[in-house]
C-alpha cells in the first residue's frame, strides 16, 4: 500500500508480523471476475442450485416475524416461493433482507458515496494506493487485464454542493489531487463511471428466528482499509461452519445462531473499530497531516497498520507493547 496526502507519501509493503506472513502478497481483481470464481467454486462443490436473474421480492414470515423462506421472481416474471430451514441474507449493501427485517441503521457522519471506474495506461507499481484529499480520498488498485481500478469516495454533500455531473466532479477531483493527477497522467478511462452509496450503515441484529445476515447485508463501513471482501467471506465461512456444527434441524432460532454473531464479532470488531477511528481522525485536515507526517517518519508503524488491513494478522496479534516500541524505534 502507498498512502499519499498532505505532501507526504508513505510506502508500506506487506511484511511478516509475529510469524504471520501474507500468502504471496495481496491480490486485486475485478469483482465480476471474483464473483464468477466464487459461483463456479460453489457449483463445483455440489448441493447448490444457481438461479441467475431471479430477484428477491420479500420474505416468508409468520405473525411473530419468524422467517420460513423467501418469495422470488424468476426470469419470466413468475413468483416463486422457496421455503427454507434458514434464510441467509447475503444481498449486499442495499440488502432487502435487512430492510425487510427492520434492522438497518444509518451512520450519518459517514454519509459517503463512491464513484468508481477503471483506467488503462498507468504502469503497475505492485502497490495499491490511497490518496487523501479534502472531504474524501481516492483508492486505486491494479487489477487483472492491466487495468487500474479507481474509486473516489467523498461526502455525499460535497457532490451535491459542487452542482456538477458525477463525471465532471470526478475529473475536477483528479485535477485537485496532485498525487492522483500524476498517477493518471496520460491514462484513458475505459468504463463508464458508476456510483455506489450510501456507504455506511449498521444493523441492530444479525440473526433471527429462521434467518441470518452475512457480509455487507449485516453492516457496511466505508472501505478505507479495503476489507469488505474479507469481512464477507470470513462471515460466510463462520456461519457455514456453525450451521454444520448444529446439524440438520427443522428450523433454527436466533438463539441457535448466536455463536455465529459472537465469532464474527471476535473476528471483525477490532478491525471495524480501527477503520472508524482512522476515518474520524482523517476528517480533520490538521490531524490527518500529523498522522501522515508520523507515518512517513515511522514507516514500520505504517507496515503494521497495512498488515492489519491486509487481514493476515489479527488485532490481538498486535496487542504487544514490544512490537510497537520496535516499530517506533525503527
Amino acid at each position: 500500500m502507498t498512502l499519499h496526502g498532505h505532501r507526504y507519501a508513505v510506502r508500506a509493503p506487506f511484511t511478516s508480523v509475529r510469524g504471520s506472513s501474507p500468502p504471496g502478497g495481496g491480490l486485486a481483481l475485478r469483482r465480476e471476475v471474483l464473483d464468477s470464481v466464487l459461483v463456479d467454486a460453489a457449483l463445483a462443490a455440489g448441493r447448490v442450485e444457481w438461479h441467475p436473474g431471479w430477484a428477491l421480492t420479500g420474505l416468508v414470515q409468520d405473525g411473530a416475524g419468524k422467517v420460513y423462506g423467501a418469495s422470488l421472481r424468476d426470469r419470466q416474471g413468475a413468483t416463486r416461493t422457496i421455503l427454507a430451514r434458514v434464510t441467509i441474507g447475503a444481498d449486499g449493501i442495499r440488502s432487502m433482507v435487512a430492510q425487510s427485517l427492520g434492522v438497518r441503521e444509518r451512520i450519518d457522519w459517514l454519509d459517503k458515496l463512491a464513484l468508481t471506474t477503471r483506467m488503462r495506461g498507468p504502469k503497475d507499481t505492485g502497490f495499491s494506493q490511497v490518496h487523501l484529499m479534502e472531504r474524501g480520498y481516492f483508492a486505486a488498485s491494479f487489477v487483472d487485464d492491466g487495468l487500474l481500478s479507481v474509486n473516489l469516495v467523498v461526502d455525499r454533500g460535497a457532490l451535491r454542493e459542487g452542482r456538477l455531473s458525477a463525471q465532471s466532479f470526478f475529473e475536477t477531483s483528479v485535477r485537485a489531487c496532485p498525487s492522483m493527477r500524476t498517477v493518471l497522467a496520460g491514462a484513458t478511462q475505459v468504463e463508464r463511471l458508476r456510483g455506489v452509496g450510501p456507504l455506511a450503515f449498521r444493523t441492530s441484529r444479525q440473526v433471527f428466528d429462521g434467518a441470518a445476515l452475512v457480509g455487507d447485508a449485516g453492516g457496511y463501513i466505508d472501505p478505507l482499509t479495503g476489507e469488505g471482501i474479507y469481512f464477507a467471506l470470513v462471515g460466510a465461512k463462520l456461519l457455514a461452519n456453525h450451521l454444520g456444527e448444529l446439524g440438520l434441524r427443522p428450523t433454527y432460532s436466533s438463539a441457535d445462531l448466536q455463536a455465529y454473531v459472537r465469532d464474527l464479532g471476535l473476528e471483525i470488531r477490532g478491525r471495524s473499530r480501527c477503520s472508524l477511528t482512522l476515518q474520524q481522525g482523517l476528517r480533520s485536515p490538521k490531524l490527518a497531516r500529523l498522522i501522515m507526517a508520523f507515518l512517513a517518519a515511522r514507516p514500520r508503524v505504517a507496515e503494521l497498520l497495512v498488515a492489519l488491513s491486509g487481514d493476515y494478522v489479527r488485532p490481538r496479534d498486535l496487542a504487544h507493547a514490544g512490537l510497537w516500541i520496535g516499530a517506533l524505534r525503527a
